[in-house]
């Protein structure tokens, strides 16, 4: 490992990527496992491919402060390269970044409190039930004490205490408690301006139920033009 680690947690050191990563960068891409999950065809097991690769991570590291793709280290057992975790700055889009990342099966597992589906349980404070440095909303998580069907109603709903609760967390104040609403309105569109609906144990369908979906998703995106 050629540099010291800027970011550190129980199971990962992250630090920035030099030319000492190339044959690392080439074998993890040259994995079954983690290409089957791939989204993109870029051939990062090709040794010309990650040199290009190196060179653009050392001019993010430059001209973003704080953002880039950072290899991470698995402490246990022992340190190993295991992957990495992205910030990375959204061409043509000022101020926002996408957040990834892409581990090695040594990696897979992440002694999260999972529910019995899978979904990362959380509390009212929207933190992991086993990991209080942990947040989760949407539909990565279920709320153990209020749950509620995954949808999107829950997860935009979920975003200001979230929001809220982080900031609190960083700065060490008292996090809020969240109680999602006890149900919701869900429409969905079947094509052919149609469309169902229900509400609690209610439910409707109809062309009117289609034109009704669309002024409020029209009103929704109008929001953030």
């Amino acid at each position: 490992m050629s540099s010291l680690p800027w970011a550190r947690s129980r199971r990962f050191a992250l630090r920035e990527f030099d030319a000492q990563d190339l044959e690392s960068l080439v074998e993890m891409h040259r994995d079954a496992r983690l290409r089957e999950h791939l989204v993109d065809d870029y051939p990062m097991h090709l040794v010309p491919v990650v040199r290009v690769f190196l060179e653009r991570m050392a001019q993010i590291y430059r001209h973003h402060e704080g953002l880039g793709i950072w290899p991470a280290t698995l402490l246990e057992p022992e340190p190993a390269f295991a992957g990495w975790f992205s910030l990375m700055p959204i061409a043509g889009r000022s101020g926002e970044v996408e957040i990834g990342s892409r581990l090695l099966p040594r990696a897979w597992g992440s002694g999260l409190a999972l529910d019995e589906t899978g979904f990362i349980a959380t509390g009212a404070t929207l933190q992991s039930s086993s990991h209080p440095e942990v947040f989760a909303v949407g539909d990565v998580a279920t709320r153990s004490d209020a749950p509620h069907p995954k949808s999107g109603v829950y997860a935009v709903r979920a975003g200001p205490p979230l929001a809220l609760n982080l900031r609190r967390f960083v700065a060490g104040g008292h996090l809020v408690r969240y109680l999602p609403q006890p149900r919701s309105l869900n429409l969905l569109a079947c094509g052919e301006r149609y469309a169902i609906g229900s509400w609690g144990d209610w439910s409707f369908e109809g062309r009117w139920v289609w034109w009704w979906k669309d002024r409020i998703d029209r009103a929704f995106v109008a929001r953030y033009r």
